[in-house]
């Protein structure tokens, strides 16, 4: 028997302290639900769990993301089913305007309801946003911009020079087009009447032929009456009229260049076409179409299809470009950049997609020059309205395409998830059966070493009752 080291003592209180340090780890399990409350509990364990966390809350993000980039595509699609659906009503205007029923009145009327049709395509094109961007106005795919060299060398922009479509298969990079000839407008020149006639006059009173559409001119209009009929007839047609001294029309100018574009002035009554301007000595000037030159960046057999100033060029049998040029023999420079959308579909660095939507409006369409004014003008406005409605299918089937990979995305995001929880949950949940039998067991031997620790801590008293 010892005085000075109470070695039964001594090892009943730490088997209490191991037991009490067993007790409160199990607790803190029992009570949070989780094995790994402290880096202590498992050194490598925290780590690997912190991060399989970290990863799984990435995840959620990202399945977020790409629900997020469906709504996008849908609300762009829903923009595109009704520009759709105006174009179905303008090629059904357009097949009717084509019929020889129709009189130039009549085509008038359609004409106006096209016009319509058409700025509310631009309207739905500005109009149709997500979180304010603009899906349909060019700006979230393959987007261009036209610059020719001032006097100074110095790249502006133009007026007439504009990058109206650029496909989104156009690799981004700087091209160049070289305008070798100039688009001109049609016209007509006038000369002084001859005749003598002048408004308002029985002998004038007639029907003049302007392109096709019909301008009935009475016995009682006089020359400012007359100018303004012409000048209303007229501006539906894209031309420009300026009104004469001695005769009414002084100038007539299509606004539109090109050799598609003509002006034609047809009428039975010699002195009311003498008293218009449209006399003998008269004559209708045909437009032109630019020629231009692919300088550079552009692939090889390339070509190009004119259309006034305007220039659409091809790759296999592809569009690839549209876009305007300046009436003056220079060169424009094309720069091109992506401006896809990028949607980060992955719990790490550059685990993203990019959705391009294509430019959908008038202009994109190569429908806002569109005219139905005469029976040749709405056989052409059919076959501009067919490519119209394919470029529209093909800019839905793409937003189709991206619609089904972000759902596919979300999908595997979803067992990808589900997949990584279950993997983190054997790491870093508690096993609840498993601690409840480990708190019982130390409860147990917590109290036995303390019973223990009472009975060793009585040995000193009994060395006492000796020395008694």
């Amino acid at each position: 028997m010892k005085v000075s080291n109470n070695v039964p003592a001594l090892r009943a209180m730490g088997a209490s302290r191991f037991a009490d340090r067993k007790l409160s780890m199990v607790t803190d399990r029992l009570s949070t639900g989780v094995r790994i409350n402290s880096a202590k509990d498992d050194p490598p364990g925290i780590a690997i769990s912190k991060r399989m966390l970290m990863q799984g809350d990435g995840m959620k993000v990202a399945g977020q993301n790409s629900q997020n980039g469906i709504s996008m595509v849908q609300t762009a699609e829903a923009g595109l089913n009704e520009i759709h659906s105006i174009l179905q009503r303008v090629r059904e205007l357009s097949v009717e305007a084509a019929n020889g029923t129709m009189q130039s009145d009549d085509r008038y009327k359609v004409q106006i309801e096209i016009d319509q049709l058409k700025l509310e395509i631009d309207s739905i094109s500005e109009k149709t946003q997500y979180n304010n961007i603009s899906l349909l106005g060019g700006h979230c795919g393959t987007k261009g911009r036209a610059t020719v060299a001032d006097a100074g060398g110095n790249q502006v922009e133009n007026a007439d020079a504009n990058l109206i479509q650029v496909a989104d298969t156009v690799l981004p990079g700087e091209y160049q087009v070289r305008v070798t000839s100039i688009a001109t407008h049609p016209s007509y020149s006038t000369v002084s009447p001859t005749l003598g006639k002048t408004f308002p006059d029985l002998a004038l009173e007639g029907t003049i032929n302007i392109s096709g559409v019909d301008v009935d001119i009475s016995r009682l209009d006089t020359k400012e009456d007359v100018f303004k009929k012409i000048k209303d007839i007229t501006g539906t047609l894209g031309m420009k009229v300026t009104e004469g001294t001695d005769r009414v029309i002084d100038s007539m100018t299509s606004e539109y260049s090109g050799s598609n574009h003509s002006i034609s002035i047809q009428s039975g009554n010699a002195e009311l076409l003498d008293a218009l301007g449209f006399g003998a000595g008269s004559a209708a000037s045909p437009g032109t179409d630019a020629q231009v030159e692919l300088v550079s960046g552009f692939p090889v057999g390339s070509s190009t299809i004119q259309d006034g100033n305007r220039i659409i060029v091809v790759e296999a049998n592809k569009q690839k470009m549209v876009l305007e040029v300046p009436y003056e023999e220079t060169t424009v420079n094309l720069t091109v950049k992506d401006n896809s959308l990028v949607f980060q579909t992955g719990a790490n660095k550059d685990i993203n997609i990019y959705v391009a939507i294509e430019e959908v409006t008038a202009g994109s369409l190569g429908i806002d020059r569109l005219s139905v004014m005469t029976q040749k003008s709405a056989s052409v406005a059919i076959s501009q309205l067919d490519s119209a409605i394919g470029y529209c299918s093909d800019a839905r089937g793409k937003l189709g395409a991206f619609q089904n990979r972000l759902e596919t995305i979300s999908t595997n995001i979803g067992n990808s998830k589900a997949a990584l929880d279950v993997t983190l949950s054997k790491i870093y949940d508690t096993d609840m059966a498993f601690e409840l039998a480990e708190m019982s067991k130390y409860k147990i031997i917590s109290q036995g070493a303390v019973s223990v620790l009472s009975h060793a801590m009585q040995r000193p008293k009994q060395i006492l009752q000796l020395i008694q």
